[in-house]
């Protein structure tokens, strides 16, 4: 190969290889700016990444702020209703919505009388006992009675204790004619009666009278309580109501009772239940009017009175049963208390200094509404307006 060959072919490889060089340098300085780019991106991501942590903190620690902010508030408000249904004055309870009228425990008016059942010659509104519930001899068998009888004549009035929808019919058994109905997830039935007055029926309002209907011994009343598929005791309160006219509840026991309670026209939470109006048991309702609160205040001071007479043993003056109906009214504790013990053996003095016992809610801690109303009740009881 000659020199000018030679000299060609070397020009020719320099060329090659400066390309390839200049090739080679791109291709670095394309990954150069590709591992920038990269990096850039990782480093936008990581701060975004902490921004989207950062966010979440926040909002994390804001949202368990107001959790506890919360139940703060609610213990708070807790606390301060506590105190204001405990010391804020009677009068001034009707005037304040939703507050409930005293911190007590609940009366419960109607209510089985399990630990004592009524027994034969036992008077219930005057009418005595014939047939206590239980087994009794029936021709040359047994049968058991689920029941309780009373000697009622023929026409004797049956009241309504609540608003309530009265169902008659006649009972294939033997019955006669029965009126019924529904209290507080029990059945209450009325048998061998004279007349029945179906429908809807007022506190007070007369639903039937007493007969001789059916296969019947003489003319009575056969009151018998169901609770789904079983007999129950019957309620000795609410048999006393029923028999009891509305208006011989005292004008001034129904004073001093609104005294106290106040009327609060939508439910509250009672202790044990909620009540409405004059402190009844509301059920499932949630509006009543002072008319009708009122009717539901006499029927179940009605039956507290009935209460009275079929425990209190001695003469009472009309100012001690007007104590007595009051403090009935609000705790349901006459039966088998110290201080009907007392006033049946003649202790007044003792029987009165009972009332300031009944001051404790249901935590056991004594409440200043509870103190006021039994201070009055004993006032009450021994002469004091």
């Amino acid at each position: 190969m000659g020199q000018p060959e030679l000299s060609a072919l070397t020009h020719t490889l320099e060329q090659r290889f400066k390309h390839l060089e200049t090739t080679l340098s791109a291709i670095q300085t394309e990954q150069r700016r590709e591992a920038k780019a990269a990096a850039r991106h990782r480093q936008r991501s990581a701060r975004k990444l902490a921004g989207i942590e950062e966010a979440s903190a926040w909002q994390l620690l804001i949202s368990d702020l107001a959790y506890y902010g919360v139940v703060l508030g609610v213990v708070i408000a807790v606390d301060a209703y506590a105190f204001v249904v405990d010391t804020v004055p009677p009068w001034l309870k009707r005037y304040i919505p939703n507050l409930r009228s005293e911190a007590r425990p609940a009366a419960v008016v109607f209510r089985p009388s399990d630990q004592t059942p009524l027994q034969r010659g036992e008077q219930v509104a005057g009418f005595p006992v014939s047939s206590p519930r239980g087994w009794r001899d029936i021709g040359d068998g047994r049968e058991f009675h689920a029941g309780v009888d009373l000697e009622t004549p023929i026409g004797t009035p049956l009241y309504a204790v609540i608003d309530m929808e009265v169902v008659c019919f006649e009972d294939d058994g033997g019955g006669g004619l029965v009126a019924e109905f529904a209290l507080d997830g029990s059945i209450h039935k009325f048998l061998h009666l004279s007349e029945c007055f179906a429908g809807q029926k007022s506190v007070g309002e007369s639903f039937a009278l007493t007969g001789d209907s059916g296969r019947s011994t003489g003319p009575h009343l056969d009151y018998r309580v169901k609770a789904g598929d079983q007999w129950q005791v019957p309620y000795r309160d609410l048999l006393a109501a029923v028999l009891m006219p509305v208006g011989k509840v005292p004008a001034s026991a129904v004073s001093l009772i609104k005294a106290f309670e106040g009327f609060l026209p939508t439910p509250y939470w009672d202790e044990q239940r909620y009540s409405i109006g004059y402190g009844t048991p509301a059920g499932q309702r949630t509006w009543i009017d002072e008319p009708q609160a009122e009717r539901e205040l006499i029927a179940y001071a009605t039956a507290a009175n009935q209460t009275i007479d079929a425990l209190i043993q001695v003469p009472l003056a009309h100012h001690e049963r007007i104590a007595l109906i009051s403090f009935e009214y609000n705790t349901g504790g006459l039966r088998g208390s110290t201080l009907v013990e007392k006033l049946n053996r003649g202790d007044r003095p003792g029987a009165a200094q009972e009332f300031d016992r009944w001051i404790h809610g249901e935590n056991g801690q004594e409440l200043t509404a509870l103190k006021r109303r039994r201070a009055k009740e004993r006032e009450v009881f021994q002469g004091g307006r």
